[in-house]
């Protein structure tokens, strides 16, 4: 889930990189569509289509977040390294989980 502490979500990205290649960010949503459960409960989704890897190739992803005011967060899911969480800059929390 993505919380807004001072302002609303602006727009949440998923940033994405296989192997040692370039990251690519691609926009998440909130809107029930695309993977999304459920429009605007919070939980926003974002896919990594499973063309742009093969079997064994590491995929390293994060969550990027930014509220209307421009105060950007970014969070690496706990399930990848709980001691690689890092803070936003702003006061902008995201919370990623991963399956």
């Amino acid at each position: 889930q993505v919380n807004p502490t001072f302002a609303a979500v602006g727009g949440v990205s998923l940033v994405y990189r296989i192997m040692f290649n370039a990251e690519v960010t691609v926009p998440m949503n909130d809107a029930g569509t695309n993977g999304d459960r459920v429009a605007g409960d919070g939980t926003w989704s974002g896919i990594i289509p499973a063309s742009v890897s093969t079997n064994g190739q590491m995929i390293r992803y994060y969550i990027s977040a930014q509220d209307v005011a421009g105060q950007a967060g970014r969070c690496i899911p706990a399930a990848a390294s709980r001691h690689r969480r890092r803070a936003g800059a702003g006061p902008l929390t995201a919370h990623a989980a991963s399956r």
